[in-house]
């Protein structure tokens, strides 16, 4: 499974995960690597450089229908409700506040790439039903 992340996230929150990361501090690195690479999970900062909020990979993702089981948790010191409001708004799957204890973030994002693995396995499963439905109706 695979996860792409800003640099200024801590590796800390993530040691305990085995999961392969990419990194982007940019919006059009995070397309690039949404575009080419196999992505379960983008834990984004709000800041991703002096001038670009991370608001706008959000929306990027959002408006393909090609990445639409992507999930996203927004983990970002910008943690006034207002931001907060415009993160979920967007539809990120977590708005987690980098003040947080450490563990508790851990616990924040184990739960976000647990929901996406079970995600992935659920429509696994329904195709393979769909495929197997269609094979009985041809016999």
């Amino acid at each position: 499974q695979m996860c792409i992340r800003d640099s200024s996230i801590p590796k800390k929150f993530l040691d305990d995960f085995n999961v392969s990361f990419f990194y982007a501090s940019t919006v059009e690195q995070g397309e690039d690597v949404l575009d080419t690479t196999l992505i379960h999970l983008v834990l984004l900062d709000r800041k991703l450089d002096d001038t670009v909020d991370g608001i706008e990979l959000l929306q990027y993702i959002r408006k393909q229908d090609s990445l639409y089981d992507v999930k996203v948790a927004i983990i970002s010191g910008m943690d006034a409700l207002n931001d907060k409001e415009k993160g979920y708004e967007l539809q990120a799957d977590d708005y987690i506040s980098k003040s947080l204890h450490t563990s508790e973030i851990k616990y924040k994002i184990f739960f976000i790439y647990l929901i996406s693995i079970k995600l992935i396995l659920k429509i696994k499963q329904i195709l393979l039903i769909t495929s197997t439905l269609e094979r009985f109706k041809k016999s």
